[in-house]
């Protein structure tokens, strides 16, 4: 199982421990890192943790998630640890957090984007981005299902105002 001890995913931890990258500016820090269950996070709170492990720095990683199971099963080697809060909610709720944040690593998804690609695909067309860059990920308005599933669709079409903005401005292209 995918897990903190397994020996690729430590072998992974040293390697990026070991870049370039000045890991000091972490010391101290408080990190909220949300969509905790999605691969890219987890290996970012594996490497946060490895970070206090290995070589001593302060960090208090806090991770949100929606599935509190799934989560512990990811984490198990360090929920008890003081430097980890396990946070479950959806990110779309108000977060209260009573630390300070010096970082947010955002990382939460759209759980139902299947279901909302093929019901509200054109709503994603927002004001702001150009027909082109929807058909360079295969769209073809006759077929739906051509389309790949791909998070950088929706991604490209949020707006500055927040996400589906362009509905409430009226504006489709």
């Amino acid at each position: 199982m995918f897990c903190y001890k397994n020996p690729i995913v430590q072998n992974d931890m040293k390697e990026m421990i070991n870049t370039f990258i000045s890991w000091d500016r972490l010391d101290g820090k408080y990190c909220l890192v949300t969509g905790a269950n999605g691969m890219i996070a987890t290996y970012l709170i594996y490497l946060l943790i490895s970070l206090v492990r290995e070589k001593g720095l302060d960090i208090h990683i806090i991770a949100l998630s929606r599935n509190r199971k799934k989560s512990e099963e990811l984490f198990v080697d360090f929920l008890d640890d003081s430097h980890f809060e396990l946070l479950i909610q959806d990110v779309c709720g108000p977060i209260r957090i009573i630390s300070r944040l010096d970082y947010i690593f955002h990382f939460a998804g759209n759980e139902k984007e299947r279901r909302i690609f093929y019901e509200q695909h054109k709503k994603w067309v927002c004001p702001l981005t150009r027909p082109r860059r929807i058909q360079s990920f295969g769209w073809d308005e006759q077929d739906p299902r051509s389309c790949k599933e791909d998070k950088r669709l929706r991604d490209d079409c949020m707006c500055p105002d927040g996400p589906w903005c362009h509905e409430r401005r009226g504006g489709l292209l």
